[in-house]
């Protein structure tokens, strides 16, 4: 063993399955352990709890489709949706076509929330197998339906934090996407509201 080598165990020169104390300098004597004791006396420290992955594509996933609601109006085009309904769109009155459009927004919502549920569920599922054994409850965002994902995204925030030490970016993106949002749809419904009163008592 080269004077230069750090003290620690290395393996001994004379028994190879065993392991010696070189204090830096020289063998120890009567210092002698098996290799597999020192598994067991000194086992490999647990990781960290920074090293879990705090982020999955899942959670990210569930908040897009979320928040997507609060955006889709904007790109409603009362118009297009009714040539959509063939030669029916003829016989539709402004009145009618709004209703169509908004039905139709009605559903793309629904199924969006209905994907950020099953989202929410993987994600769930994501994080247990990463090692965090109780991961909060997925089925909080049923609540977007009649509200928002937010309390899924906060309660999940806050159990990972506490497992891993870090995880709030799915937090702050899911606020500025819902503040940014609920902007756009002010603002969209405004118009739409206005456009949709000038063109029904324009035809009548």
């Amino acid at each position: 063993m080269s004077r230069q080598a750090p003290a620690g165990w290395y393996p001994d020169p004379g028994e190879p399955d065993q392991l010696r104390w070189w204090d830096g300098t020289e063998w120890a004597t009567d210092t002698v352990a098996p290799r597999t004791s020192v598994a067991v006396d000194d086992p490999e420290p647990a990781a960290a709890p920074g090293a879990v992955r705090a982020g999955t594509v899942w959670i990210w996933a569930a908040i897009a489709a979320s928040v997507l609601p609060l955006y889709t109006g904007a790109f409603l085009d009362g118009e297009a949706v009714a040539r959509l309904f063939g030669e029916a769109s003829a016989a539709l009155t402004p009145a009618g076509w709004i209703v169509a459009g908004l039905s139709l927004l009605v559903v793309v919502d629904l199924v969006l929330v209905a994907l950020a549920v099953l989202f929410a569920r993987l994600d769930h599922r994501a994080l247990r197998r990463r090692g965090i054994p109780s991961p909060f409850g997925w089925g909080w965002a049923a609540l977007a339906f009649v509200a928002t994902l937010g309390v899924y995204v906060a309660g999940r925030t806050f159990v990972v934090h506490r497992e891993t030490g870090r995880g709030l970016a799915p937090f702050w993106g899911w606020l500025i996407a819902t503040a940014v949002g609920l902007v756009v749809f002010a603002v969209w419904i405004t118009l739409f509201s206005d456009a949709a009163w000038e063109a029904v008592t324009t035809a009548r």
